[in-house]
Formats: C-alpha cells, sequence, structure tokens
C-alpha cells in the first residue's frame, strides 16, 4: 500500500470515528462524561449503606456493583452524576460531591404544598427497569392519544407511531441496532483514538469514554442481557415524513406528552438514544410507510421501582434576559 493510500485509510478511520463519537454525544448523554467519574462524582457513606443494591440495580451507566452488600465501582469513567442512585436510596446513603463534579446535586423530599404536575415533574426519572407485566392494549391507546394532544407543525398531525409488544421482534430490533454499532466500535479502536489524543486531548477522552461506553453494551449483550431496550415490555417508534422540516420537533414532543402521561399511570420509560440514531435498522423491521423515517423511540412499561426523592442540580441554569 502507498504512503498516500495509507495516510487516506488512516483519514479515514479517524472520521469515522470521530463521527460515532458525536453520534454518541448526541444521542446518549452519559456517554460522554469526561469529569472524574464515579469515585469523584458521589459519595457513599458506609456506615448508613445496608448494601441492598437498589442503586446498582437502577444504574443506567452499570457504573455501580454491589458484591456481598459492598459497593464497588465497575466502570466509574461512565457516571454522570443523574442522581438515580441517590433519588432510589431509601437510607440516604449516596450525595454528591460539589467540589469537583461540575453536575452536583442535592438530594431531597419534594416541598410541602406543590402541585401533582409540580411534584411530577420534579420526581420523574427515566426508567429501565420494569415488572414482568404486559401493558395491556388500551393502556397503549392512551399513551399514544395522550401523545397526539402535544402540538405540531402548522397541525400537520404528520406523525405515525409504531408500537412494538412482541418480545421476538423486540429482540430483532436489539439485534439489528447492536449489530450497528459494530462499526463504529471497530473505527473506535485504541490506534485511532491514541492518534486523536496527540491532536486533540478532550476530543480524545471523548472518544476514549465512547469506547468504554460501546464495550460494556457489547459485553452486557454477550451475558445475554438486553443493554439496548432494556428487556422492555413495549418499544415505541415516532414517525413523521421525511419532507416535513420541523418533524424531529413534532415527534419529540408528542414522545415527551407520552411519558408524561404515562407516568401518572405508573408507567416508566426512558428515552433510546441508540436505537434513534441506528433508526433505519429498526426501519427495515418495522412495517413504516414510505417516505416517513422514526426520530424518536422510547420503551414503555409498569416500574419496577419507585423514587421517592427529587434530584436538584446545584449549577444555576444560564439565562440570557433581553
Amino acid at each position: 500500500m502507498s504512503g498516500l493510500a495509507l495516510a487516506g485509510e488512516v483519514m479515514f478511520l479517524v472520521g469515522g470515528a470521530i463521527f460515532g463519537a458525536v453520534v454518541i454525544a448526541r444521542f446518549r448523554r452519559r456517554k460522554v462524561c469526561t469529569g472524574p467519574g464515579l469515585a469523584g462524582n458521589i459519595m457513599i457513606d458506609s456506615a448508613v449503606c445496608t448494601g441492598c443494591g437498589l442503586c446498582a440495580s437502577v444504574c443506567g451507566s452499570s457504573a455501580i456493583t454491589v458484591v456481598d452488600k459492598r459497593l464497588t465501582l465497575s466502570k466509574p469513567a461512565l457516571c454522570c452524576s443523574c442522581g438515580h442512585c441517590a433519588a432510589i436510596c431509601p437510607v440516604g446513603a449516596i450525595s454528591a460531591r460539589d467540589d469537583i463534579n461540575r453536575r452536583a446535586f442535592t438530594v431531597r423530599r419534594p416541598d410541602d404544598g406543590l402541585g401533582p404536575v409540580e411534584v411530577l415533574l420534579r420526581t420523574k426519572r427515566s426508567v429501565r427497569e420494569f415488572k414482568d407485566k404486559a401493558l395491556a392494549r388500551d393502556a397503549l391507546e392512551r399513551l399514544v392519544e395522550y401523545a397526539e394532544k402535544s402540538p405540531s407543525s402548522s397541525n400537520n398531525r404528520h406523525r405515525k407511531y409504531v408500537v412494538v409488544t412482541d418480545t421476538q421482534q423486540i429482540n430483532v430490533m436489539e439485534d439489528a441496532v447492536l449489530k450497528a454499532y459494530k462499526t463504529t466500535l471497530l473505527l473506535l479502536n485504541p490506534v485511532v483514538v491514541g492518534a486523536v489524543k496527540l491532536v486533540d486531548v478532550n476530543l480524545g477522552n471523548v472518544l476514549s469514554t465512547s469506547r468504554e461506553d460501546l464495550l460494556a453494551i457489547r459485553e452486557e449483550a454477550a451475558r445475554g442481557h438486553k443493554p439496548i431496550f432494556r428487556g422492555a415490555p413495549c418499544v415505541i417508534c415516532v414517525a413523521a415524513p421525511k419532507d416535513d422540516i420541523q418533524a424531529i420537533d413534532d415527534c419529540i414532543i408528542a414522545q415527551q406528552y407520552m411519558m408524561l402521561y404515562g407516568e401518572t399511570q405508573g408507567i416508566g420509560s426512558c428515552v433510546i438514544g441508540y436505537a434513534q440514531y441506528a433508526h433505519r435498522a429498526i426501519e427495515r423491521i418495522v412495517d413504516l410507510p414510505k417516505g416517513c423515517r422514526i426520530y424518536a423511540v422510547g420503551i414503555f412499561g409498569y416500574s419496577k421501582y419507585k423514587y421517592q426523592n427529587e434530584i436538584r442540580y446545584e449549577r444555576v441554569p444560564e439565562v440570557i434576559w433581553s
């Protein structure tokens, strides 16, 4: 291979890896955390912790494990300080560090006197753990009904809803999404990541974290777990015509209406960013009308756990008043 051809191939690999990292950064929030990790983001009071394991059960990043009722840090770099562990801890053993954690938070019960909508918005969490109970058809129909209460551009009402409850089909979709990311993982190899770090350390760190996340997903899948759709009883995709310039906004807001309504019915949900990016893999499987594209993907099911606490981030939102 000539030097020019070799250089071209290296540039292709680097470009592909950067593209993959950008995708991951955009569609999967926990993946690109470059902070100090779990050891620096949160603190565990060992004198209070009972080792019940709830924190590990709800950690979407698989950053926490409990062995012999003792907390261990399995993948600290993937902790994004979401607060799930602290929100569900029944004894208040988990808190956030506020000296080096840029996502520092406080844990508290919702204030007295709040209305039901305020309590809902303060306590709702992304849910990836579900009861072994199917969602009834009428419950699913109500989810779609309330999704369609959301506004749409020029009131076009172009949205389509793909509701998948067949376990076998969900598993086929899971495999398709995992396969779509195999190429990204190949591109995010140590050689490419190391080369990028020589040029841009921060970007190299992002690529490294992204690779670790993808490897963790691959390992989970190899153990027979479902790291994409989490074994949820239902996957709902929201689609719209590709030529609608505001299709993505219409689909995402409908998804949020659906999720907020579901929360009031004990139905937990979570946005699945990886599946949203790998929409083509899913579109090949589901019966989607020609000319439409999937813009939002979420999992739904009856929540296995109840979050009692509110997570309040200490960082004041940046507001530009004019």
